[in-house]
């Protein structure tokens, strides 16, 4: 899964967020919602902003992890998971 932690999907924890492209992850408790990629001009923060700002899914968590290569890290990712979308 990625690496690192999970953090809060508020707008003061997405404010600590990386201004770097990469790869997250928005959650509701252990169940994966969506797993996204930042990249190009696109960052991290940029993308957890514009799913707070667009409502719909609720998540209650996110994670992130930075890579010069998020497209073929969400592949490896998603390659992991058991059907189901939990960690």
């Amino acid at each position: 899964m990625i690496k690192g932690g999970k953090w809060r999907f508020t707008r003061e924890m997405i404010a600590d967020a990386p201004a770097h492209p990469g790869l997250y992850a928005l959650w509701d408790g252990e169940h994966l919602l969506r797993l996204g990629c930042a990249r190009g001009r696109d960052t991290i923060r940029g993308k957890l902003l514009a799913h707070l700002e667009a409502g719909g899914e609720r998540p209650t968590h996110y994670s992130w992890e930075i890579t010069v290569a998020p497209v073929q890290r969400a592949r490896e990712i998603l390659s992991m998971m058991p059907e189901g979308g939990a960690a």
